[in-house]
C-alpha cells in the first residue's frame, strides 16, 4: 500500500490536497450539470417551439444543420440526441426569437 511508506504528515498532506481536488471536480461537475441543463431542451419544448414558429420538421432539421429523422426521433421521444445536436437545435430557435423559459417551457421573444 501507499501508506505504508507515508508518515503521519506526509498521509495529512494526502488526505488535504485529496480532500481539495475532489472539492474542485465537484465543482466542475456542478459547472457541466448546469451548463448542460442550459442547453437541454425537452421534446416538448420543440414542438412548442416549432409550433409557435410555424415550422416544420424539415425546417428545423435545415436551421440547426441535422438530420429531418434526428428531429423526427427526439420530438417522438425515441431517442435523445448528442449535446451538440441539442445545442445547435435550440441555437435555431433562439436565432428565430424564442425563448426558453427554465425547463418547463417556451415563448417568443419579443424584446
Amino acid at each position: 500500500m501507499v501508506f505504508s511508506v507515508l508518515t503521519k504528515n506526509d498521509r495529512s498532506i494526502y488526505n488535504k490536497h485529496t480532500s481539495i481536488d475532489q472539492a474542485y471536480f465537484n465543482r466542475i461537475d456542478e459547472f457541466r450539470r448546469q451548463r448542460y441543463v442550459a442547453l437541454m431542451m425537452t421534446p416538448a419544448q420543440c414542438r412548442a417551439a416549432r409550433a409557435l414558429l410555424q415550422w416544420n420538421q424539415a425546417h428545423l432539421a435545415e436551421a440547426a444543420q441535422v438530420g429531418v429523422v434526428t428531429v423526427r426521433q427526439f420530438e417522438g421521444e425515441n431517442s435523445e440526441p448528442r449535446r451538440a445536436t441539442l445545442a445547435a437545435m435550440r441555437r435555431a430557435f433562439e436565432a428565430a426569437g424564442i425563448e426558453f423559459i427554465d425547463d418547463c417551457g417556451v415563448r417568443v421573444n419579443t424584446g
